[in-house]
């Protein structure tokens, strides 16, 4: 487990695509609640928000989302972002079931994760999570094929992409061991019999 602070956050809730964002700093006053951010700044570019922080995007489309319900997909983005940084707080914008909460605390037992409504509007990190995912969501809209294309492709490393048929046979069997070269994970289950090699492409 690290010693840095998650913020978790998505633009285009519902919709197609839907952009889901986790930005992971090791300054704890990015954590620190503070006045009504504003949400409404229109950024050109992602690197000048992060300076010394990281992040990770899920591009979700309908096809993706149709064989989860809203509580799965929850689990499934928080549980990706949680994995990939390992962080002692987790802040999400936003209100999670309790059950779904209490299977995220079961599977990462050493992260504190905390799931507040307006989270963007009150810490920086999740506010910068809003931001980058408005930024990317954006550029989806705004951008003809072709540029959206070229413009996704400045962040491909940063792009996460889950086994969603890994998650739809084994939804809550998703711990994984930390692998510091390329961030793969193995996952282990509730039930330990069960162990499968889990493909992951960051």
């Amino acid at each position: 487990m690290s010693n840095g602070f998650l913020g978790i956050d998505e633009s285009n809730h519902g919709g197609s695509p839907e952009i889901f964002v986790g930005v992971y700093s090791s300054n704890d006053e990015d954590i620190v609640e503070m006045l009504k951010l504003s949400k409404k700044i229109k950024d050109k570019d992602i690197f000048p928000l992060l300076e010394d922080r990281d992040f990770r995007f899920i591009k979700m489309l309908y096809d993706d989302k149709e064989e989860f319900t809203y509580n799965q997909i929850k689990l499934l983005i928080i549980n990706e972002f949680i994995q990939i940084f390992q962080p002692k707080l987790t802040v999400v914008d936003g209100f999670v079931d309790e059950s779904i909460l209490e299977k995220l605390k079961t599977i990462n037992p050493e992260t504190k994760i905390n799931c507040e409504p307006k989270a963007d509007e009150k810490y920086k990190l999740v506010n910068i999570s809003h931001r980058i995912a408005n930024n990317l969501h954006t550029s989806y809209n705004k951008k003809n094929g072709r540029e959206h294309e070229r413009y996704m492709n400045k962040f491909e490393e940063y792009l996460i992409e889950p086994n969603y048929d890994f998650y739809k046979n084994n939804l809550f069997c998703i711990k994984r061991e930390h692998d510091d070269k390329n961030k793969h994970r193995e996952p282990y289950f509730n039930k330990p019999q069960i162990i499968s090699k889990y493909p992951y492409k960051r």
